[in-house]
């Protein structure tokens, strides 16, 4: 034991009031999670539970309220440490006011609390578990001052405040290192415990084949190797017999006490539950030809200077050999020909999917059929159109889409500002357009210019001396009703 300037009398004053800080400890930690769990369990008013609290943990405190949960961590208001270290609350703040005053203390106080607001909106701090510890600390410091600057008595005969200091320390390493010693007796004594059985193993594989992590993982693992046993059938059986590797190395090292038993019953249970989604997805695939693709034809009609024609889509494109067609039902299918590109399946060209339609009539009706690679015929689709009806859908859809500028110009030349038509958007709405409003030097065109109002040979809509017309906004009606979105033209100075 290390020698110390202090008389025998002092020394065993120290070591008593030592043990005394000791033993509050202990309980002050010993209460913290029961009185945790009965705040949490306690169903009434915040006072009623106050009170609750008090009567049973203030005469179970130490002779030295609100918790806030957040980030999964408990913190504790000046209200519960009060109760727990027997104190009041106006002594509780008085000692965290003079820690945050006291230099070294208060670095060590910061790091604890957190800001939060009281129940009636006042900003208050609350502090994390080790605010117990330092508070206790705080009170040991205060007593070994005292105790070596007396109020009472002879000042010159106190023991110096270096010695004690160095003392208390003392007696806290060897507290420390007893305390380490019994946890390692602990351990070395502990009952021999017998490995688990096979039954236990199983069992706990089994209960995490339905944990979400496992399943997750092992979903996504099966996806991949399914994938690639579709394309290579020769890994279908290693697929089978890995897994059933692994579980059986994993129920034999957890058996031998190799490496973790948690983490080796994940992989089981992932492995077993792979085994079990491979053996059910093996059973409900056909053993002799993979399941057919269901083809599915569509046609698309489209104008082609102002003329239909119809365009063939596939849901197997590379499959198709040959597209057939026919207008009537009583004359025979037509081929629609190649085109010039191959198709890298077999090298041949891929077949023309665009039907040219010439024929005069209010409604098309068309069959469409096709051979495959393998010069298998397929069933025929019809497919019926009302011309008209597509003509207008078709102009209407290309006047929207295929006019970028406004459907009025505003123009100056001159002495003069104009309003004029926008030609290009005549030639895609012909036959389809109602009318045109348009309004000038403002956004909300209010003003109705009949179709049959236009003069097609004459593009001047309106004219005005130079300067009075600062842009036009315009949008255009349709023949069914519907208009397009206004569009606005600035006269460029």
């Amino acid at each position: 034991m290390p020698t110390f300037k202090l008389s025998e009398d002092t020394i065993s004053r120290l070591r008593k009031k030592f043990e005394e800080f000791q033993n509050d400890r202990r309980k002050v930690h010993e209460l913290i999670t029961r009185y945790v769990a009965d705040y949490r369990q306690f169903d009434g008013k915040r006072d009623d539970r106050k009170e609750f609290l008090e009567e049973k943990y203030l005469p179970q405190a130490p002779s030295l309220s609100h918790l806030v949960y957040d980030e999964n961590q408990i913190y504790w208001n000046v209200i519960d440490i009060a109760i727990l270290l027997g104190r009041t609350q106006q002594a509780i703040s008085s000692t965290l006011l003079n820690i945050e005053k006291s230099e070294g203390w208060v670095s060590r106080l910061l790091p604890l609390r957190k800001q939060t607001k009281s129940a009636n909106g006042n900003k208050i701090f609350v502090y994390g578990e080790e605010i117990f510890d330092l508070i206790i600390d705080r009170y040991e410091e205060e007593y070994l001052l005292r105790f070596s600057e007396p109020r009472r008595g002879n000042v010159e005969n106190a023991p110096d405040i270096q010695e004690v200091r160095k003392f208390w320390n003392y007696l806290k390493e060897f507290e420390s290192h007893n305390h380490r010693l019994a946890l390692k007796e602990q351990e070395t004594t502990l009952p021999d415990v017998p490995p688990m059985n096979f039954k236990d193993i199983i069992n706990t594989i089994w209960k995490k084949v339905f944990d979400i992590k496992v399943g997750t993982v092992c979903s996504v693992i099966f996806a991949v190797c399914f994938e690639v046993a579709r394309r290579y059938f020769a890994v279908n059986l290693w697929f089978s017999l890995v897994p059933a590797i692994i579980l059986c190395t994993a129920i034999f090292l957890i058996h031998k006490r190799k490496f973790s038993a948690d983490t080796l019953s994940d992989v089981g249970a992932g492995a077993l539950l792979f085994l079990l989604l491979w053996i059910s997805g093996a059973l409900s695939l056909s053993s002799k030809q993979p399941p057919e693709i269901t083809q599915e034809l569509t046609l698309r009609p489209q104008l082609s200077n102002n003329e239909f024609r119809f365009s063939i889509s596939a849901t197997n494109f590379s499959d198709v050999k040959e597209f057939f067609y026919r207008i009537s039902p009583d004359i025979n299918f037509h081929s629609t020909g190649f085109i010039e590109q191959n198709n890298p399946n077999n090298e041949e060209q891929y077949p023309n999917p665009i039907i040219k339609y010439n024929e005069f009539s209010d409604v098309a009706e068309i069959d469409v059929k096709y051979i495959n690679n393998i010069g298998k015929e397929s069933e025929v689709w019809h497919f019926s159109f009302d011309l008209e009806r597509e003509r207008f859908k078709l102009q209407k859809q290309n006047t929207l889409t295929y006019v970028k500028n406004s459907w009025l110009e505003a123009r100056r030349v001159g002495d003069k500002d104009f309003i004029m038509i926008d030609v290009p958007m005549l030639n895609f709405s012909a036959g389809i357009l109602d009318a045109i409003i348009y309004g000038v030097n403002t956004l909300s065109p209010d003003i109705r210019l009949d179709v049959y109002d236009i003069d097609f040979d004459y593009w001047e809509v309106l004219r005005r001396p130079a300067g009075q017309i600062d842009f036009v906004s315009s949008y255009i009606v349709f023949t069914d009703g519907t208009s397009s979105d206004i569009r606005v033209s600035r006269i460029e100075e």
